[in-house]
């Protein structure tokens, strides 16, 4: 892989609880792109967690290695159609 693309997105995702590193990686699952959320997860060495509702919103939550703790999906519309981890 290129050094720039993970430089960019170290910066990109400094902080990972931010609205702007959510709204990054629900695009990439949004877009169906699990490899590029796989080779992130890896790179930070983070696990992250990805639940899409009934109505397609997205929550995204990151943890350490084997464990994320999950936010409460406030305003969550059950049936979720997808949970990544």
């Amino acid at each position: 892989m290129d050094n720039n693309l993970f430089k960019e997105l170290r910066e990109i995702v400094t902080d990972l609880e931010s609205e702007s590193s959510t709204e990054y990686v629900s695009n990439l699952a949004k877009k169906g792109n699990w490899y590029m959320i796989y080779l992130l997860s890896k790179f930070l060495s983070r696990e992250v967690s990805i639940l899409v509702d009934s109505k397609d919103n997205y929550f995204v939550d990151w943890g350490t290695i084997g464990s994320v703790e999950l936010s409460p999906p406030i305003g969550a519309v059950i049936p979720f159609k997808l949970w990544v981890h």
